[in-house]
């Protein structure tokens, strides 16, 4: 906790904009692994007071995470204050606004592939869960046509908002999250840090492909038509 209701002097906020399943719990873990940093995921924009002024040590307020034990001590002050919103449930306004109080950065965390985006929440949101949820194209097709206007507004964040901007791609967590975190790091300024709890740097666990989503593949890319399929395939 720090008294004084400020934010430490050279200390950098920071604001995740997200929608679900695009990664943003593999970044949780990995922040909170890291001594120099204390967030709070999934939080409304108005908690930004709170979040972006390290009022609050939320360290035993991380939810379902196997690292939680591992969580190592944090350094006074942190290097960085940040929080994390799914952009759908926010304006743009009023995180421009919060953002511009706080002289936070953005990190925007993207996937490339709308289908499997969509496959994902499918999957994993309907009662059922992962691969006991029968297959349904037209429920899938319309969770590709809602992410498709997700990204729209997600990416309007960066170029609205008027703040430093970082884009994360979902797939690269996976690939290569040395790189990723990296980028992260000089991004939020963080070189220097202590790192010696922050040894094991975990990729993001791949999202298998579905064998329904290979078997109805045809059917879905139908229903779309084939002048939006490669767009809202690739994004990016």
């Amino acid at each position: 906790h720090f008294g004084g209701g400020g934010k430490p002097e050279g200390t950098q906020s920071y604001i995740v904009l997200n929608l679900p399943r695009s990664g943003s719990s593999w970044l949780q873990e990995v922040s909170m692994m890291h001594p120099g940093i204390k967030v709070q995921f999934e939080l409304g924009i108005e908690k930004a007071n709170e979040a972006l002024t390290c009022k609050q040590c939320y360290r035993s307020s991380i939810p379902n995470t196997k690292f939680a034990s591992r969580i190592p001590p944090k350094q006074h002050p942190p290097k960085a204050c940040g929080m994390s919103l799914f952009s759908e449930h926010n304006s743009i306004e009023a995180v421009r606004v919060q953002a511009e109080k706080h002289k936070a950065k953005l990190l925007i965390l993207l996937r490339k592939n709308h289908v499997a985006h969509a496959v994902s929440s499918y999957r994993h949101f309907t009662p059922g869960h992962n691969n006991r949820v029968p297959w349904d194209s037209a429920r899938v097709t319309k969770e590709v046509e809602k992410l498709k206007g997700g990204y729209d507004k997600l990416l309007q964040f960066a170029g609205r908002v008027g703040r430093p901007a970082y884009l994360i791609w979902y797939e690269n967590m996976s690939r290569d999250p040395e790189r990723v975190w990296a980028g992260i790091e000089r991004f939020l300024n963080l070189q220097g840090a202590n790192m010696s709890s922050f040894s094991e740097l975990h990729p993001k666990a791949s999202t298998k492909q579905s064998i329904q989503y290979l078997e109805h593949l045809d059917d879905i890319q139908r229903r779309l038509g084939g002048g939006s399929w490669g767009e809202m395939v690739m994004n990016g």
